[in-house]
């Protein structure tokens, strides 16, 4: 199984969105059942903490989203799963946020792709 994820920003008369782009490649032979309920999306602010002279970055959860609710059930053999998720921001972080895509089957295996989409996105 190979995941990916992707962001950009776009402004849509005004207001700015994050479109998410999930990607799922089953490389195997086998035909892999998703546990639905606990495969997600995780959208994380990155927060600068302050008072250092180096900057630690800290990601703070903004929200979770189940990626293949009532859609997908299973992968078969070389099949790929794309989605997309417009995604409404409270505001634009001053660095970044971090998505982290992971999915579960339904025999217990995991797979998790993460990727930072930077301001100047």
């Amino acid at each position: 199984m190979s995941p990916s994820v992707s962001g950009k920003f776009v402004s849509i008369d005004g207001p700015v969105f994050l479109i998410v782009t999930t990607h799922l490649h089953n490389v195997g032979l086998s035909r892999i059942a998703f546990d639905q309920e606990a495969s997600s999306l995780g959208v994380f602010e990155y927060v600068p903490s302050e008072d250092e002279e180096i900057w630690s970055v800290n990601g703070s959860l903004l929200a979770s989203f189940r990626v293949f609710a009532g859609k997908d059930r299973y992968i078969e053999p070389n099949e790929i799963v794309e989605r997309q998720t417009l995604i409404a921001l409270p505001r634009i972080s001053t660095i970044g946020y971090q998505l982290e895509f992971e999915v579960l089957s339904d025999s217990g295996y995991e797979w998790r792709a993460t990727t930072i989409v930077d301001k100047s996105a």
